[in-house]
Order: structure tokens, then C-alpha cells, then sequence
């Protein structure tokens, strides 16, 4: 028997179903050429080609030296729900109470709870085509992805009558 050619974990099949993340694959390529030597324009993931603004740094600088290295509350830091909160207030009018809000490090990870929380096995999902490529994974974990055609005249998002068609 060889053992050499059996996996040690047993992935989930939904895995199978998981396409490439062709922008990444497209960077490594870019990253590749450039320690070769070749000059580079980037303009492929949406990352910004300059750092956080200097305030932002030194905070995070400062947070450092005094140790705050430790994990936040799962929510997210209660002092920035609570400005999250006065934000809607002060500029929306909204009361919002900062026990709803959730922080997270980004918005896929955001997209990933949301779609975990609200989409059962067997919904269907409306999403426009194209879309960010890592939304369809979000759904498909249970749920199931309905693309929708739409372009620059939609401005990429779907349509009242796009719903309403489907």
C-alpha cells in the first residue's frame, strides 16, 4: 500500500468545487517577474501602493510598545463599536447600539459571517456577474450563487428588475 499518496486530512468536497483566486494567481506571476528584474505596474487586487497615513502608524507603533498584542473581543474592540455607533448617530441620524456591530479584518471576512449566518443549505442567492470572485465561495459553502449578467450601465450591481426577473 503506498501512504505516501494518501492524504492526511480528509478535506470537505465543497473544497473541490473551489476555483482559484486568479487575481492571487495573476500577483504571483507579477511578484515573479519582478524579482527578475522587470518593472512592474500593479493594478490587479485593489491594494492601495502607498501605507496607512502616518497618524495611523504611530498609533499602531505606540499600541505596540505598550503591549497591546493580545486578541480583541471576538467583536471587535468595544471602544471602536461604541465610535461606530456615535459615527451613525452623529452623520445618519441612526441609533445604533454597539452590541450590533461587529468589527472585522476585512470585508470578506465580514461577507464570509454574513453569509454563514443568513444563507441555509439549498437558498439561492442573487449576485451580479462579475463580482468579487471570493462572494460566490461565501455562498456556496451552503447556499447556491445565481449570477446575473451586469455591466457598466448597472454600474456592475443588480437592478430592481433584475430581482424581479429571478
Amino acid at each position: 500500500m503506498n501512504r505516501a499518496a494518501e492524504p492526511l486530512v480528509r478535506l470537505a468536497s465543497r473544497v473541490d468545487a473551489i476555483e482559484p483566486f486568479y487575481v492571487m494567481e495573476l500577483m504571483k506571476q507579477a511578484q515573479a517577474l519582478e524579482r527578475a528584474g522587470r518593472d512592474i505596474i500593479h493594478m490587479s487586487i485593489g491594494e492601495p501602493d502607498f501605507t496607512a497615513p502616518e497618524p495611523v502608524t504611530r498609533a499602531a507603533a505606540d499600541a505596540l510598545k505598550r503591549g497591546v498584542t493580545q486578541y480583541t473581543n471576538a467583536l471587535g474592540i468595544h471602544a471602536l463599536r461604541e465610535a461606530i455607533a456615535r459615527h451613525y448617530r452623529d452623520v445618519f441620524g441612526l441609533a445604533v447600539d454597539p452590541e450590533r456591530i461587529v468589527v472585522t479584518a476585512g470585508a470578506s471576512a465580514a461577507l464570509l459571517l454574513a453569509c454563514m449566518a443568513l444563507v441555509d443549505n439549498g437558498d439561492e442567492v442573487l449576485m451580479p456577474d462579475p463580482c468579487y470572485p471570493c462572494n460566490r465561495h461565501f455562498v456556496s459553502a451552503d447556499g447556491k450563487q445565481v449570477l446575473i449578467a451586469s455591466g457598466p450601465a448597472e454600474r456592475f450591481q443588480l437592478t430592481v428588475g433584475h430581482v424581479e426577473e429571478n
